[in-house]
Formats: structure tokens, C-alpha cells, sequence
């Protein structure tokens, strides 16, 4: 095991602050009987052996303190104010963009890919007019000779359209499915 050679040690004591008869805050030096105190205590804390060769010194000196001041810097003036505001700004247009995406392009999509459902006399009514064909005649704006045709695709009536055809030809709707099954199944 190793063994300590010397050991050498440096402890600074600040100034003691007092209040002077006027009441201002005073730096004082602390006196002799308590640098002696402390020199001890340091002495008695690292062990010191002066057969080892080891050193200490304690020192009495005014520590400088910066005090916190106003800098008088008006709020939008402050870099540090100034920094959160553009962190800020960033997050706030992060969101602004997000926000505009999902408005603009996610929800339009979605409300195109899936419909609200209509009330169900609505519904009816447009499955007795389309028939099995879901084609609706329109007059148009310029008289009664010009007809607009406009292609209704809900799902109910798309749903009637393969129950017609099934009951029409079951066979060819199990060829069908038959097929599937067999594209699959290898």
C-alpha cells in the first residue's frame, strides 16, 4: 500500500460582515484569536504531521461579491427574454403548421374517404330513385331539355347492387369467390 509523503493544504477565510453605526453593511478582517482557531481546526481536519514534512497556510482576505442589480434593460430588450420568445415562436409555428396540415389536407381527405351517414328517409329516397343503377336525373340550369347526370356512391347502395346481382346469379358470384378462394389457397 502506498504511503502519503507530505500533504499540503490552503484554506482562505472571507472577511466578516458587520454593521457600522450608521447601519451600513462593513467588511471587518476577522482577529487574531479566531484566525487561530480556524488554523487549528484545519490542522486537527487533514491529519497534519510536521514530522511528514506537510504545510497549511490560512489566509483572511474580503471576498469580492457581485451583487445581483438591476440592469435596467426593459423587458424586450433582455437577450435572455428575447431567447425564450423565439423558442417560443418556434414551438407556436411548429403547432401553427401542424394544425394547418391536419385542417387543410388530413381532414378534407378523410371526410371525402368516409361520409357522414345520411338520415335514413334521405337514404331511402336516393335508393328508390337511383334504382339499381345509382343514377340520378337532374335538370339542368338552362331548361328542361338539358339533364345532368349525377352519380350517387354510397355504400348502401353499392351493398343493394351486389345483393341484386347475387340473387340474380348465385352461381357466378360462387365462380367468383371460388376464384378468390383459389388464387389464395396457393
Amino acid at each position: 500500500m502506498g504511503n502519503i509523503r507530505r500533504l499540503s493544504a490552503a484554506v482562505v477565510v472571507n472577511h466578516r460582515k458587520e454593521v457600522d453605526k450608521t447601519g451600513k453593511p462593513v467588511v471587518k478582517a476577522l482577529p487574531d484569536a479566531e484566525m487561530k482557531q480556524i488554523n487549528e481546526l484545519v490542522r486537527e481536519a487533514m491529519g497534519f504531521n510536521k514530522e511528514r514534512g506537510d504545510s497549511i497556510s490560512v489566509a483572511n482576505s474580503p471576498f469580492t461579491a457581485t451583487e445581483l442589480q438591476d440592469a435596467g434593460l426593459p423587458l424586450w430588450k433582455d437577450p435572455e427574454t428575447i431567447s425564450y420568445a423565439k423558442e417560443i415562436f418556434k414551438y407556436l409555428l411548429i403547432a401553427g403548421i401542424i394544425a394547418f396540415l391536419y385542417l387543410k389536407i388530413v381532414q378534407p381527405s378523410l371526410r371525402t374517404m368516409f361520409p357522414p351517414p345520411e338520415k335514413e328517409e334521405d337514404l331511402d329516397t336516393a335508393e328508390g330513385v337511383a334504382g339499381s343503377l345509382g343514377h340520378v336525373r337532374v335538370a339542368g340550369e338552362a331548361g328542361e331539355d338539358e339533364e345532368d347526370v349525377v352519380q350517387i356512391n354510397h355504400y348502401a347502395i353499392k351493398v343493394q347492387k351486389v345483393r341484386d346481382i347475387t340473387q340474380a346469379d348465385p352461381k357466378a358470384v360462387a365462380n367468383i369467390i371460388k376464384d378468390w378462394m383459389g388464387a389464395n389457397a396457393g
